[in-house]
Formats: structure tokens, C-alpha cells, sequence
């Protein structure tokens, strides 16, 4: 739901003149704690299972990996929902829209945190089978964030020219 709740306000940005790069980079930073909590989790639960200071920090670092891929990929498929539209993610005054809020409803939020979930997944299964291609997950989420940076560019042009 990084870009689907902004409905109406989405104008906004570009009414300021925000670059659509400026934009994308900004949910991406907003969405980046998510990456720190899971390398912070599994620390602490490499550490207390009584892993050795080496495995403790391999298994810190491939979880943060995985992470970035998996929160790259959710903010450039989510990119997609991105354009001013009325209503923004629910009618005002409905007494759920505050508890869906964070509940992708379209297409964008869906795939992102579909693809999210698959490339979690398969990091995992790279961990366990080959770690040194972990960095292969780089790949669909720098193409992710990037195919969703140029639809937002594309969205922001058709908006801020008529």
C-alpha cells in the first residue's frame, strides 16, 4: 500500500515539482527499517541459539540481502499503483479504511508483496543450497524498482502536463 493510499494526495508531489526519482527513492528509504528489524532479529536470534560469532554475522547479513531485495522489489511493483485518483484506498468515514490501510487492494501492493514473498523465499533456499548466489536476487528487484520508477516518471509527466 506504499503508493495506492496517496489517491488525491499523490497530486501533491507533483504540484511541488518532486521528481518522480525523489518519490520512489522516498517510500524506498520509508520502507528500509523493515530491512534493519529483520537483520536486527535474526542477530539476536543467531546469538542467543549459540551460533559462533562468524555464522552469527554470515546469517545477520544474508538476512539483511534478502531483506533489501524483497523491500526493493515491494517498492518498485508498487510503484505500478501509483497516479492521482479520487478516493484514495477507501471511501472517508468508513470505519475499516483506517485498519486497511496497509492492505495492498491493487495490483501493484498484491505482486509486489507476492514477489516480495517468492524472493524471500528464494533467498532462503539460496542460503541453504548456495550462498554466493544470493546476489543473483539483485537482479529482479533492481529491475522491479526500476520499471516501477519509470512508470511513476510516466504517470508524474502525463499529470504534470495536462
Amino acid at each position: 500500500a506504499l503508493f495506492s493510499v496517496d489517491g488525491e494526495r499523490a497530486a501533491i508531489g507533483v504540484l511541488a515539482g518532486i521528481r518522480s526519482a525523489q518519490l520512489v527513492l522516498g517510500k524506498w528509504l520509508a520502507a528500509l527499517p523493515l530491512v534493519a528489524v529483520a537483520a536486527l532479529t535474526t542477530l539476536v536470534w543467531a546469538a542467543a541459539a549459540g551460533c559462533g560469532p562468524a555464522d552469527v554475522a554470515r546469517l545477520t547479513a544474508a538476512c539483511g540481502a534478502i531483506a533489501l531485495a524483497a523491500t526493493t522489489w515491494l517498492v518498485g511493483a508498487a510503484a505500478f499503483d501509483a497516479a492521482p485518483r479520487p478516493g484514495g484506498a477507501a471511501p472517508e468515514g468508513e470505519v475499516l479504511a483506517a485498519a486497511f490501510e496497509q492492505v495492498p487492494t491493487r495490483p501493484g501492493g498484491i505482486v509486489g508483496l507476492a514477489g516480495a514473498a517468492v524472493l524471500a523465499a528464494a533467498g532462503v533456499w539460496l542460503y541453504l543450497r548456495e550462498p554466493r548466489a544470493l546476489a543473483a536476487l539483485a537482479v529482479p528487484a533492481l529491475a522491479a524498482a526500476l520499471a516501477g520508477w519509470r512508470w511513476v516518471d510516466r504517470v508524474w509527466r502525463r499529470d504534470a502536463l495536462g
